[in-house]
């Protein structure tokens, strides 16, 4: 395992505390059960399948200027 430094607020820290304890496990378990589960919680949420079949349509800057493209957008 790589070993890593974390800084955590005194109300966060209390509670990793007080976690570790009641589940009779370290600090060290609980952040790294938190840790991953965060993670893969990120990766469920990437689309599985491409959004777009052909994004050649679309202008090449749209990702950088995409509250221009959509000015406008919705309003009557």
């Amino acid at each position: 395992m790589a070993k890593t430094t974390v800084e955590l607020s005194q109300e966060l820290k209390r509670q990793v505390e007080i976690a570790a304890k009641l589940d009779r496990r370290t600090e060290e378990e609980i952040i790294r059960a938190a840790v991953e589960e965060a993670m893969r919680k990120r990766v469920a949420r990437k689309p599985r399948l491409p959004l777009i079949a052909d994004d050649s349509k679309f202008p090449p800057d749209l990702v950088d200027n995409i509250d221009e493209y959509l000015k406008g957008f919705g309003e009557d």
